[in-house]
């Protein structure tokens, strides 16, 4: 028999996890699965057509989406993707990404508010991990206005707040009060609620072209380019580092205040210039808080470029046949400028075909030096060195010709001499870590429990993980 319980307003997947744990007397994740799973004969399912989050939510009473969607950070984490844009967060036609991303977190460690977790206990029986307190960049209360206390080690979320109380350390008051009055920490902010009650993710395409267009009004640079001519144009990841708290953004995107002034920080810049989900959801609303005035103004630009037509950014060229390429090489007689004449829509991929073929261009008059230089050495077997002298003054120009000529050549012993190179793999997407916070002395007052003492039930157990980095 499984004892299941509701789960509270904005209760985290795992709070939730741990506290049918507690009540089942459980002590793992699996035994909890093999319990839930008796609630739809689902037990003999494997993990990724079963996910922990579809058990929860039949505990719960709920559909999945619906867990998902109040429960969970997959709404913002996925916000913005190139992966399955039209499919609803908590959708169960594609249970392997729950599996995989559905309860991962949004950063490091474990937060709560000391006033919310007394409350809790008094009004609802027990004290919960809240969800609104796990976003990224979110270091108070936004009921009580208080700085949030942080646990480092992330296993505390399946115990009750009340209990971790005794391990937690405040956030630096006076910086939090910082915060606060920051107004595009503010607009980051009202981004991430935004984007947490939307049911289906943006496209990364559409999020890409308002930021761009955006961009382009603010002259930032829109284009990924080593032109040296392009590093007078601002960058987007200089305008975040000016427009946030240093501090409060190493925690997002570690490093990036410290980067040299211009330099393309390609996990930020990018989001202007890529078409693929190359960053984290995170790095869109960062800039989407400098770009756009408010966060009603940034999501009505990004819907306005899901609906807005796309114009195919190159048109594909046609296939021609090296027998098509020969031919009009024959008609226009080796003359890429009388092709072009002659075939003024299609000319470009007619001559790239006739070079891949070894077919150079050559001038008009027949009568010239250069072309009795090729025909001397190509039909008439002469030698090389006759034809330099029949090219003269044309040397320069037969040397074209021959190394034209020689393209099929230079392509096969191009790839004979090259050097496989090893795939290199994507950077991870790096959370902001609490060693952070500690270095820079903005979690310095450990928390006591006001309440009475609760024990601590880490004693003895293995090392936190953040201590680790």
């Amino acid at each position: 028999m499984v004892l299941r319980l509701q789960p509270l307003p904005d209760e985290l997947d795992r709070s939730y996890l741990g506290a049918l744990m507690r009540v089942n007397a459980l002590a793992t994740e699996e035994e909890v699965r093999t319990h839930l799973a008796t609630l739809d004969d689902s037990a003999a399912l494997p993990w990724r057509r079963n996910p922990t989050l579809k058990l929860l939510s039949t505990a719960a009473g709920m559909d999945l989406a619906g867990f998902v969607m109040n429960h969970t950070t997959l709404p913002l984490r996925r916000s913005i993707t190139s992966y399955m844009p039209d499919l609803a967060h908590g959708c169960d036609s594609n249970l392997v990404l729950i599996h995989v991303s559905g309860k991962r977190s949004c950063r490091e460690g474990a937060y709560l508010c000391p006033d919310c977790v007394w409350e809790d206990v008094d009004f609802h029986g027990r004290s919960y991990w809240r969800r609104a307190h796990q976003l990224p960049g979110v270091y108070w209360c936004g009921k009580h206005r208080a700085p949030l206390a942080v646990v480092k080690d992330e296993r505390a979320f399946l115990q009750p707040p009340s209990q971790a109380l005794g391990q937690s350390a405040r956030i630096d008051g006076a910086w939090v009060d910082t915060l606060q009055q920051h107004p595009t920490v503010r607009r980051f902010l009202d981004l991430c609620d935004t984007l947490m009650d939307r049911t289906h993710a943006f496209p990364v395409i559409a999020a890409r072209d308002a930021l761009r267009a955006a961009a382009r009004t603010h002259g930032f640079r829109t284009y990924a380019t080593k032109a040296a001519t392009a590093c007078a144009d601002p960058l987007l990841s200089d305008a975040l580092v000016d427009g946030f708290p240093s501090s409060w953004l190493a925690q997002l995107v570690p490093g990036l205040p410290a980067k040299a002034r211009g330099r393309i920080w390609h996990q930020v810049d990018g989001v202007l210039w890529t078409a693929t989900s190359a960053s984290a959801a995170t790095i869109y609303i960062l800039a989407m808080a400098v770009l756009f005035d408010s966060a009603d103004a940034a999501i009505q630009a990004i819907e306005g470029a899901v609906i807005a037509p796309r114009q195919p950014l190159r048109v594909r060229s046609p296939n021609i046949t090296d027998d098509a390429a020969r031919e009009a090489y024959v008609q226009t007689l080796a003359s890429h400028a009388r092709l072009q004449r002659s075939h003024p829509a299609g000319w470009y991929p007619l001559v790239q075909a006739q070079l891949k073929l070894g077919l150079p261009g050559l001038p008009h008059a027949q009568s010239g030096g250069l072309w009795t230089a090729v025909k001397a050495f190509f039909l008439e077997g002469r030698s090389l060195a006759d034809a330099l002298a029949l090219a003269a003054p044309h040397q320069a120009a037969f040397e074209k010709v021959l190394l034209g000529a020689g393209s099929p050549l230079a392509m096969a012993l191009r790839e004979i001499v090259s050097t496989p190179q090893e795939a290199t793999r994507g950077k991870p997407r790096i959370r902001a870590r609490l060693s952070a916070l500690d270095a820079t002395g903005l979690i310095d007052k450990p928390v006591q429990n006001a309440r009475g003492g609760a024990e601590d039930s880490r004693v003895g157990r293995r090392p936190l993980r953040a201590q680790a980095h």
